[in-house]
């Protein structure tokens, strides 16, 4: 009797550890898996949230960066942000009379807010993964801010990518840098390690005008992929310049 009572408990104790195990191996990276796509999904909508405040404020987006006064790029559209996202009081502290990496704004580096923080980086990590794709047929034209008149009419199908989480980013969140056109062209997930390189194996997050969070498909066509990357014509002009003085 105590022999089968032994078995029947050593059963029960291998079901368990069979059970743990399937958890580790299998159930917990698909909740991961989840969680981080919740996760990117909601960044990426926040901050669409405060793109669509900035303009209602300012009657336009805000540009890439600001120049200093010498037109050299000196503040990024992620700091011009800061109040839309609830971080005001950064915004405050932070100097437009130096550029983002000058002595007092460097001190200011390790405050990044969350909404720049990929969920595939620790907390102490000061890189963003959020970027904006660049160039003059993007809707980040360097210091040239866009208003809607400057956006060429979209069908439902073409939405407009706007900014994408980027896992081979190697820009700090204050930087006025972000990823160059020609780059992203490339493609997604590209065996080369160029191009966008996305934290997902299937798709690349990306925030998207008019959606919200839109995951493109990695084998978009380059095509596709221009069509949704690019703004209006090469060449046509926005509002002009933003600068420190009339930011």
């Amino acid at each position: 009797m105590n022999i089968l009572r032994s078995k029947k408990r050593n059963i029960a104790l291998l079901l368990i550890v069979m059970v743990v195990a399937s958890y580790s191996l299998v159930v917990a990276p698909i909740w991961r898996g989840i969680s981080n796509r919740s996760a990117t999904a909601q960044k990426l909508l926040n901050i669409q949230i405060a793109l669509t405040l900035y303009y209602q404020e300012n009657h336009c987006y805000p540009p890439q960066y600001l120049t200093d006064r010498q037109g050299r790029p000196a503040h990024s559209w992620r700091v011009l942000l800061l109040p839309f996202l609830h971080h005001k009081d950064l915004f405050r502290r932070y100097s437009f009379d130096e550029p983002w990496n000058g002595p007092h704004n460097r001190l200011l580096t390790t405050e990044m807010p969350e909404e720049f923080r990929s969920p595939f980086l620790d907390s102490k990590s000061t890189i963003t993964q959020y970027l904006g794709i660049a160039g003059t047929e993007t809707s980040w034209r360097g210091a040239i801010p866009l208003r809607e008149e400057d956006l060429r009419p979209r069908d439902t199908t073409n939405s407009l990518i706007w900014v994408v989480e980027a896992r081979n980013s190697d820009i700090n969140w204050m930087e006025p840098r972000d990823m160059p056109f020609d780059q992203a062209l490339a493609g997604i997930n590209v065996a080369e390690g160029g191009g966008i390189q996305s934290n997902y194996p299937d798709a690349l997050p990306a925030q998207t005008k008019p959606f919200g969070c839109e995951w493109i498909p990695i084998n978009i066509s380059p095509e596709k992929l221009r069509l949704m990357l690019t703004v209006a014509e090469q060449g046509k002009k926005g509002v002009g310049p933003a600068t420190p003085d009339n930011r």
